[in-house]
C-alpha cells in the first residue's frame, strides 16, 4: 500500500450516487444517456405526461424504481422546433407539457427517498422564448423563479431552467410551472432532473445552479478507467460562482471510499467522501496531491497555480492502482466548498 502511494505521488509529480432521475416530455426519442444537461448524465425517461396518469420512473443508471410521477394541470403536449437547437438539446427543449390558463402544470413525484435533492426544471418556450414561466418547488424554501429569454446558444440558468434545493421528508416532491401573468397565452415545462447529491458530488455552487463539477480526469468528473502508461490529464476548473481564480487543496485516497469514510469538514465547507489526510494523518491510504497555497501537507504535494489548473501526464501512471481524488476549492473569495470526487482505476 505504501509503495503504491509513493509511486502515485511520483507519477503525478513527473461511486455510488444518491437517487437521481432525468425525464422529459415528448413522443419523440429523448436525449442520449450521455447527456447531462444541467444535471447528471444518465438514462432519460421519455414520457407523454398525460394528466392523472402515474408513470413509473427508471433512474439515471437504468434501474427500475418504485418512484412514480403524475402530472396535474398541464393538459397539452406540444412539439415545436427552434431553429438553433440540435441534438440532445433539441430533444430536451423543443417539446413540453403546456397549460394555457392560470392553472399550473404540476408534477408530483412519489416514493422518493427522504433527503435533500437538487431539482432542475426546464421551462422554456421554443417559439416564444421571451415569455416567462413561473417555476417553484413546494418542498424548497426558495422563492419562485421566472424562467425565459432569447436562446443563449445553450442551457443557461435563469433562461432555460430553474434550480432549487428541496428537502423531501415524506417521500413526495411537487414541481410547478405556470403563467408569469394571467394575460400570457401559454407556459411550458420541458422536463425535470432530480439529483440527490452524495459525498462524491461535492457542494460547489449548491443553491446557485450547482453542485458544479470542478475536478476532472481526461474530461470525466466521475470514474476513469485507464491502462498502465495511458496518458491522463487532471484538471481543476474555476467554479462558475466566481470571476476570480480559485485557490484549492486536492487530496487523494488509495482505493474507493465507503460509507464509513464520509467526513464532514469544519467551517461549513461540506462533506467529503473520505477524510483529508490532514484530519487523519495516520491513515496510510490518504495523501495530499496538489495545492495552490504552497503548503507542505501530509508529507508534501505538487505546487499549483490557482484554478483553472491542469496537470498533464503523457506517460500516465506506471503501476496498476485505484484511487479517488477530491478536494476543497474557493466557491467565492474566502469561501471554500468541497469539489466533486473522481475515481481513477488504472489496470
Amino acid at each position: 500500500m505504501k509503495t503504491a502511494r509513493v509511486l502515485v505521488l511520483v507519477a503525478f509529480s513527473a461511486c455510488a450516487f444518491g437517487q437521481s432521475f432525468n425525464l422529459h416530455f415528448s413522443v419523440s426519442p429523448g436525449p442520449s444517456s450521455g447527456y447531462a444537461a444541467a444535471g447528471r448524465a444518465g438514462l432519460w425517461n421519455t414520457l407523454r405526461g398525460d394528466e392523472g396518469v402515474y408513470y413509473p420512473l427508471t433512474d439515471v443508471d437504468g434501474l427500475p424504481t418504485v418512484v412514480r410521477m403524475r402530472n396535474a394541470g398541464g393538459p397539452f403536449l406540444i412539439d415545436e422546433n427552434h431553429p438553433a437547437t440540435a441534438g440532445d438539446l433539441e430533444a430536451l427543449l423543443d417539446h413540453y407539457r403546456a397549460t394555457r390558463s392560470v392553472v399550473e402544470t404540476c408534477l408530483r413525484f412519489e416514493n422518493l427517498q427522504n433527503g435533500a435533492y437538487q431539482v432542475i426544471a426546464y421551462a422554456w418556450l421554443p417559439l416564444a422564448p421571451s415569455l416567462r414561466n413561473r417555476v417553484l418547488v413546494d418542498e424548497s424554501t426558495e422563492a419562485p423563479q421566472m424562467i425565459g429569454g432569447d436562446f443563449p446558444g445553450g442551457l443557461q440558468f435563469g433562461v432555460t431552467h430553474a434550480v432549487f434545493i428541496a428537502n423531501v421528508t415524506a417521500g413526495v416532491l411537487n414541481v410547478h410551472s405556470g403563467l408569469a401573468a394571467p394575460s400570457q397565452p401559454v407556459s411550458a415545462l420541458n422536463g425535470v432532473q432530480l439529483r440527490r447529491p452524495g459525498p462524491l458530488d461535492g457542494n460547489v455552487g449548491m443553491g446557485q445552479g450547482g453542485p458544479f463539477d470542478t475536478l476532472t480526469i481526461n474530461g470525466s468528473p466521475r470514474t476513469v478507467r485507464l491502462v498502465v502508461g495511458q496518458a491522463l490529464t487532471l484538471a481543476i476548473a474555476q467554479p462558475p460562482t466566481t470571476g476570480m481564480p480559485s485557490g484549492f487543496l486536492l487530496f487523494g485516497m488509495i482505493g474507493v471510499p465507503g460509507p464509513s469514510d464520509t467526513t464532514v469538514l469544519p467551517l461549513g465547507m461540506g462533506t467529503m467522501a473520505f477524510p483529508p489526510c490532514v484530519l487523519a494523518p495516520q491513515d496510510p491510504r490518504l495523501f495530499s496531491l496538489a495545492n495552490s497555497f504552497a503548503l507542505g501537507l501530509c508529507g508534501g504535494s505538487i505546487p499549483a497555480s490557482r484554478a483553472p489548473w491542469t496537470l498533464a501526464l503523457p506517460g500516465g501512471l506506471p503501476v496498476p492502482v485505484q484511487l479517488t481524488l477530491q478536494g476543497v476549492i474557493e466557491e467565492t473569495p474566502g469561501i471554500f466548498r468541497v469539489s466533486n470526487a473522481v475515481t481513477l482505476d488504472v489496470r
